[in-house]
């Protein structure tokens, strides 16, 4: 009768998974019991961990789904005060990947429920950057440079030479003349 009543311990039957997510309690244990003092402020902090995760959308369906669940499974804990994740991803390649794993699962339940429903339980706060047109871009890149150049104005002149170096040597390898010369005497 006795016996009916003890309870199976199951910690030999965790698994790979049981496994990680007994070691990142661990490391939770760690980080929230260590203190960073800031001088600018004059004050402790904890101990924080930034986890980024870039170019989920490159990888294969399968591995996509293990990254995601990995990911739930360590931000998803009660002691989770120190962790953030950051991920980087083009939502529509990571939908159709979690559709193609999950197509089965979804058809079979004709819900209305999908890859974005899924993702959204993994991205708390999620936000895009627009497409930018070719002149956007290239206005930007060019105000990039521009204020490296403002900084210091010697990098431009010094691009410039350089610049009509290559042109001069490359007209020269060809066998052409420079004629241009009269034009760039300030230069």
């Amino acid at each position: 009768e006795e016996e009916k009543n003890q309870r199976h311990d199951f910690s030999g039957d965790m698994g790979f998974m049981g496994k990680v997510k007994k070691e990142i309690e661990h490391l939770f244990d760690l980080l929230e019991s260590k203190m960073l003092y800031d001088a600018e402020n004059d004050c402790w902090r904890p101990v924080r961990l930034s986890i980024f995760v870039d170019d989920l959308d490159r990888c294969d369906s399968k591995t996509v789904l293990k990254v995601l669940q990995a990911m739930k499974l360590l931000l998803d804990n009660e002691h989770n005060t120190v962790v953030t994740c950051y991920s980087a991803i083009d939502t529509r390649i990571v939908v159709a990947s979690i559709n193609a794993e999950f197509k089965d699962i979804l058809n079979a339940s004709g819900s209305s429920v999908g890859g974005y429903s899924y993702l959204g339980k993994f991205i708390q706060v999620p936000f895009c950057i627009p497409d930018l047109s070719s002149e956007k871009k290239a206005l930007f890149i060019g105000r990039l440079f521009l204020a490296k150049y403002l900084e210091n104005p010697a990098l431009l002149y010094d691009s410039m030479l350089i610049a009509k170096a290559k042109i001069k040597s490359e007209l020269d390898s060809q066998s052409l003349k420079w004629s241009g010369e009269a034009c760039f005497d300030d230069f």
